[in-house]
């Protein structure tokens, strides 16, 4: 993760002005996607693409894209065109090969401008309040929604019953995504405040009152993925992750999971649906749809080891039916394997299985010689967005891929504002 910053210098041709002007420019912008999640696809990258663009009228030239973090991304954008040709609709796997190679690419320009931001911005702690009062007032606002039903959505739309609102609003699915992207967000905000030179009264103020903001946001959300990431987050804090043995540790159970993801559904799904009431219908693993996570996993496993070498093409989920009706899910069949890992098997086979356990040691590597903190941060991070793609949503969904670049690219601009002696 920390990888895609490589070894960034902590000065830049761009003035303390223009470094404010585009730190605040972004900061609004991914405060912003809160409310709108699928503008993640798009708007960070746009306001990087102008912030680059100046760099490159003003100064001529371009600061320069991580060549190795280029790579990896392009081997899953080949192995998506490669695929193709054995996918079961071959313009439609070309089609979403094409959108993915947009979607990186324009992360990795995302990534390329934190290179523009100097450490030395005036009135920096404006902006770093700007946000953590922003992350407050959005968990604020995403809990009374939650709780009232939509009054405030309902009001501004004149409807004065939620059984007349569509069924997303109904069932709260609407704000999920707001809520996931929250709690990530809430992190890099977090390193943030901690590092910069506000007062540490000011700094225990901003970090409680943002975070509880966003723990009552969660805990009254409807995404279990949310709630699962914050106890991911949480629990992360705990171990000793500035320690490299700790963190190897780590990468060999990743690895192994890895490894071993396709034949562990089966067991799994045995294990609750073979001793009746294992899963209760008003449990916290019912309410987090593991019943149907379940199923999904246990049929995804059954494509996977029909062609385990090569998989079956890119986002090609959508085209296969299971031969049976799951219970849970009530369908035969799903769009997407809502497990990163096992989508990654399903559609480039154990190739891909490969690529990826080789990107996942290359971002331990990366973390290896940054300061102690960063070390722990990055983990922690890693880990969080770790637990959204193994139990959220599709890996090449737009607003995903963008909402991971844009918590990882305020990641890297916190490492260029504050001061290194902060992260030891």
């Amino acid at each position: 993760m920390t990888g895609m910053t490589q070894q960034i210098p902590q000065t830049s041709t761009y003035s303390s002005r223009e470094g404010l002007i585009f730190f605040a420019a972004f900061s609004v912008t991914i405060v912003a996607c809160i409310a709108v999640p699928r503008i993640l696809s798009f708007m960070p990258a746009f306001i990087a693409l102008l912030g680059l663009s100046y760099f490159k009228i003003k100064y001529g030239q371009w600061p320069s894209l991580n060549k190795t973090l280029g790579l990896f991304l392009g081997g899953f954008v080949i192995l998506g065109f490669v695929s193709a040709l054995w996918a079961p609709d071959f313009s439609f796997a070309v089609s979403r090969s094409f959108k993915n190679f947009w979607l990186l690419f324009v992360g990795l320009l995302t990534l390329a401008a934190t290179k523009l931001i100097p450490q030395n911005i005036l009135h920096k702690e404006r902006v770093i309040v700007f946000l953590t009062y922003s992350l407050a007032l959005c968990g604020i606002v995403l809990f009374f929604e939650n709780i009232t039903m939509f009054e405030m959505m309902r009001t501004i739309k004149g409807v004065e019953s939620i059984d007349l609102m569509p069924d997303k609003f109904r069932n709260r699915y609407i704000l999920n995504r707001s809520t996931v992207y929250l709690v990530l967000l809430s992190l890099p905000v977090t390193l943030l405040v901690l590092t910069s030179a506000m007062e540490k009264k000011k700094k225990i103020f901003c970090i409680f009152l943002m975070l509880s903001c966003v723990m009552l946001a969660a805990s009254q959300s409807s995404s279990q993925t949310s709630q699962i990431a914050a106890v991911v987050a949480f629990f992360c804090l705990l171990y000793p992750f500035h320690i490299k043995k700790a963190r190897n540790v780590i990468l060999s159970i990743i690895l192994m999971l890895i490894a071993a993801a396709p034949f562990l559904s089966a067991p799994a799904y045995g294990l609750f649906f073979k001793q009746e009431g294992v899963i209760k219908e008003d449990s916290f693993l019912h309410e987090a749809s593991i019943p149907h996570r379940l199923e999904v996993w246990k049929f995804v496993s059954e494509k996977i080891i029909e062609t385990p070498l090569f998989g079956n093409g890119v986002d090609s989920m959508r085209f296969f039916k299971a031969g049976y009706m799951m219970e849970n899910m009530g369908a035969d069949h799903v769009l997407h394997p809502h497990n990163a890992v096992l989508q990654i098997w399903q559609e480039f086979g154990a190739v891909g299985a490969i690529l990826l356990m080789c990107f996942v040691i290359w971002i331990f590597r990366q973390i290896d010689p940054l300061p102690p903190l960063l070390q722990r941060y990055y983990m922690i991070l890693f880990i969080t967005i770790l637990g959204v793609l193994a139990m959220g949503y599709g890996l090449w969904q737009a607003w995903l891929l963008g909402m991971i670049f844009a918590v990882v690219t305020m990641s890297i601009v916190v490492t260029r504002i504050n001061s290194l002696k902060q992260f030891n």
